[in-house]
């Protein structure tokens, strides 16, 4: 009996060490049911749309955050207000110039937990071929087949080239995903 006490302690200890330091758990984001939306001002009033396809490579575990990574992409063309001839302007050289620069996207650099219980990521997000560090507070809850991030943040149009002025744009986000696989 004490040798077999012996020979399972190493293997308990191991157990209980991986399950107390978390996983780094691989997420796949669900492009089809991922809302990417965005609120301004405009001339005659609040103009929102969404933008479609997230393409998005995640690692993330809530116990480890500052071991997460994020990178993801998505079609600047994908862009709908319901308005076809402003989603068309929108595309347009002035605006996002989706001829030359088909794709926005993000890579994070730091995640850590804030104190409200959710998390911050930062990192470089590119639009136009101009990149800038953005900080996103974001949410991660668990569901029964996965989990969704979500988060908010506001950005100037004008540092990224789009349009003539300075205009705040809020992005919401809300990301469901599934998980792909776990590393040690």
């Amino acid at each position: 009996m004490d040798l077999l006490f012996k020979q399972l302690l190493p293997v308990v200890i191991m157990i209980l060490t991986y399950t107390a330091r978390g996983q780094n758990t691989y997420w796949k984001a669900d492009s089809s049911n991922s809302i990417i939306q965005f609120i301004t001002s405009g001339p005659f009033g609040e103009v929102d749309g969404n933008l479609y396809g997230l393409k998005a490579d995640i690692r993330f575990d809530e116990k480890l955050p500052d071991s997460g990574f994020f990178a993801a992409t998505i079609r600047a063309s994908s862009v709908k207000t319901g308005l076809g001839m402003r989603d068309e302007h929108l595309c347009d050289e002035d605006f996002f110039y989706t001829a030359r620069y088909p794709v926005f996207t993000f890579r994070s650099s730091k995640i850590t937990k804030a104190g409200s219980g959710g998390f911050i990521i930062t990192g470089n997000l590119t639009i136009k071929n101009t990149t800038h560090q953005v900080t996103l507070p974001f949410t991660f809850e668990r569901t029964v087949n996965g989990a969704t991030f979500k988060g908010m943040l506001t950005l100037d149009c004008y540092d990224y080239s789009v349009g003539s002025s300075s205009r705040k744009v809020k992005i919401i986000l809300q990301v469901p995903v599934t998980p792909l696989k776990n590393t040690d």
